[in-house]
Order: C-alpha cells, then structure tokens, then sequence
C-alpha cells in the first residue's frame, strides 16, 4: 500500500512554460500597484431568446412502372435563457436550455396492383439546467455550488401497412457540487490587459498619459466584453463607444493609430491571477441513473506575479468517488484521482512564442473480483511532454518546430499495458514575393 501512495505521489507532477506575445512591453514591469488596488465590477447580463429550424420536403418518382412518393417535414423549437452575474464576491451564471424536435416521413409505392405504405414520426424532447453560484461571505472565506439537471425524452411510432409501432426511452439526469473554502484567488487578466493598452496608448500619444482611475474603468470595461459578445451582434460597436467615453475622443489618432489601440486586446497575455484558495465538499454525479457515485473533491490554487511580465503558478485537484448502485459497488468500491500542476509565464518579443509543458495524470482504484478473490488494485499513469518554437518575420516568413513525447500505462496483478509515443515536425513557409495591386 506505501508503495503505491509514494509511486503516485512521485508520478504526479506536471509542469508548464508558456511564453507569450508582446509589442512594446511594460516600461516599469515592477509597478505592481495596479493589481493590488483593482477590483472586478460588479456587472452581468441575460438573454432570452428562441430559435426555430424548420423544413418540409416532398418527392415524386416513376421508374419500370413503380411509383414513389416520399414527404418528410421536421420541426424544431430551441428557446434557451441565460443569465450570468459577476462581481469582486460572487460569480453567477444559469442557463436553461430546452429542445423539442418533431419529425414525420411518408412513404407510398405503387406498382401494379401493389401498394404499400410506410410513416415514421418521431418526438425528441430535451431540457437542461446549469447553475453555478460562488460567493465570498468574507473576503477570505466562500462557498462554491454547481447543479445540473438533464431531461431526455425521446418517442418513435412506426406504421407500416396497417402495423404499428411505438417505442420510447426517457432518461433523467442529476450532478450537484456543493463545497467550503478559504482564501482568495482574483482575475487581474483585464488590469494586464488595460495597462499594455495605456504602453500603446503612450506610444501614439506621447503627450498625454492615461491615469489610474482611467486605467482602472479600461479594465472594467474589458471584463465586461464577454459579456458584449453574448448580448449584440456587433458588439465592437457598442464597446469602443464606451472606451471612447473613458480615454477621450482624439481627434488627432489615423486610423492607424486606433488598430494600433485595437490590437492590444488581442494580445497573447495569458491567464493572470493573483492569490491563493484551498476549497473542498461533496459531490453526487449521475442521480438517477446505475452508475451513480458520491465522493469528495479538494483543490488548492495558488498565483503570484512577480512582476507585470511574469507569474508563477501551482494548482493541485483530488477527487474520491464510490458508486452508489449496488451492482458496481460490489464490482468496483472506490476510485481516487490526483492531478499536480506547476506553470511559470513570462512575456516576451512579437516574433518568439515558445510553448513548453509537462503534464502526468495518475489514477489508483480497487476492484473486487470476487468473494473468494478478495480485491485487486489498479493503476493508471499517463505523461505528455512537448515543446513548439515558432518564430516569424511579418509578411516574409514563418517557421515552427515542435517535439513531443506520450507515454501510458495501465496496469493491474494480470494485466499490464503501456504505449509510447515520439513524434517531431518541422515547418516552414517563405514569401519569395508579396504584392498587393
């Protein structure tokens, strides 16, 4: 049994490295005030809205004196609501979803004095509840519920010369997370991003310089944009009207200048964070159905950015389940799962992204085989490793090359699996002339 702890132990750890794009750079990447003073807004949005897809089709054939006739239509209706919350202490989001779907064919052939006739209708009904609510009671304390609920119906009637067919299947499905936590991890991704802004914005407007309070309502603004994206259709429009109304509308910026703005939100920052949590509760997977399961989980974060230009990252995830049926808490009692994870970032130039990680997954469980038998373990250990350099020269050449390394293992007291895999790949495109005309 130590054994197989310390192996596991030993097993699970992944590391990654990403380095990501910048244009210019941060001119004082030790000036940290920002990300120790922002907040996130307190904002959201909703959205209701249905959708039909809807079809009716009909076919006629003649060949050797047998006659076809074939009529098909299909109904669909897919209303769904939305809504997501967000804010320095909670994070909300629900979403219902429902489908209903009819479908109806007819088929009649003539030959002769022969005659048959064959029709299908078939009714699917769908409907689907996500809820996620996190919520800081105090500003290093929280509590973390997630709920799903899945309904399946699903109705065939066959009629095919005066003999009829009927079949339905319904499934219900139930997950729910509920769980304790202390600490407090933040998303400074938008202040990251509201800064290299503030760099290009210096770089056009030498004479003017965006001050903190600006700065600050940019990155609101940016943490708001998924939200534009769900709620119009084009949604730039709406989001640098309001930017505008934040930095001023200067007269003097070509049109140059603002693609120049533009393009800071496309940057390659990566994910920021900032903080630590340690969370942990119960989880219930598929109610309702055989293979049911309650276990626990655990998770513990932490994120520091040593300046604006680097962050360091560790994050560790556990999860213990036994299925509830009887059937397969016999066959299979329990199951545990640990993932380890450390990640360094740092930006770099334009022209160099490189990309290197390493990841294991390691797995242990127990089944019993039988009475007389008593229990076996099995393992389950799996590594990826791989590393891509890309370099390019605008307009004239790009090249990539990246090596990777899989292995597995699965294995148990009579079985014993394992794969390998090497894989390298060298690309490269040059521009030997590029005219536009």
């Amino acid at each position: 049994m130590k054994t197989i702890i310390h192996s596991t132990i030993l097993l699970l750890f992944s590391c990654s490295t990403l380095v990501a794009q910048s244009s210019i750079g941060f001119k004082n990447p030790g000036d940290d005030s920002l990300l120790k003073n922002y907040t996130l807004p307190t904002w959201g949005y909703n959205s209701l809205m249905i959708q039909t897809n809807n079809s009716i089709s009909n076919s006629e054939q003649e060949q050797n004196g047998r006659s076809t006739k074939n009529s098909s239509s299909s109904f669909l209706v897919h209303p769904e609501y939305i809504i997501y919350k967000e804010s320095e202490t909670s994070i909300e989001h629900h979403n219902i979803t429902i489908n209903t779907l009819y479908e109806y064919s007819n088929t009649k052939q003539t030959a002769g004095f022969y005659n048959s006739e064959e029709t299908n209708s078939r009714l699917a009904y769908n409907a689907i509840i996500n809820s996620t609510y996190n919520r800081y009671v105090t500003y290093q304390s929280f509590i973390l519920v997630d709920g799903n609920l899945q309904y399946d119906y699903y109705r065939n009637i066959k009629k095919e010369d005066n003999v009829k067919q009927t079949s339905i299947n319904k499934n219900k499905y139930a997950n729910f997370k509920i769980g304790l936590g202390i600490g407090h991890v933040r998303n400074i991704s938008p202040v990251i991003r509201a800064l290299r802004f503030n760099e290009r914005y210096l770089k056009i407007v030498s004479t003017e310089k965006l001050s903190a309070q600006q700065i600050s309502l940019l990155a609101k603004e940016i943490t708001k944009i998924s939200g534009y994206r769900q709620i119009y259709d084009r949604y730039e429009k709406y989001f640098w009207d309001n930017l505008g109304n934040i930095i001023g509308n200067n007269p003097t910026l070509s049109a140059f200048d603002w693609f120049y703005l533009r393009d800071a939100l496309n940057e390659n920052i990566g994910e920021r964070f900032e903080g630590w949590d340690v969370s942990g509760g119960i989880n219930l997977q598929n109610l309702w159905q055989k293979y049911r399961s309650m276990g626990f989980f655990g998770k513990y974060r932490y994120y520091k950015n040593l300046t604006l230009e680097q962050q360091i990252g560790f994050t560790l995830n556990t999860d213990y389940f036994e299925y509830i049926d009887d059937n397969l808490s016999n066959s299979q009692p329990y199951n545990g799962n640990v993932q380890i994870a450390c990640e360094y970032l740092r930006l770099m130039t334009d022209k160099l992204l490189w990309r290197t990680s390493l990841s294991s997954n390691s797995r242990i469980g127990k089944i019993t085989k039988s009475f007389f038998d008593g229990h076996q373990w099995y393992k389950q250990h799996s590594y990826f490793l791989s590393s891509t350099v890309s370099y390019f020269v605008e307009n004239k050449a790009t090249l990539s090359f990246r090596i990777s390394y899989s292995s597995s293992n699965n294995y148990n007291a009579a079985f014993d699996n394992s794969l390998d895999l090497f894989n390298c790949s060298f690309s490269l495109s040059y521009y030997f002339n590029r005219n536009l005309f």
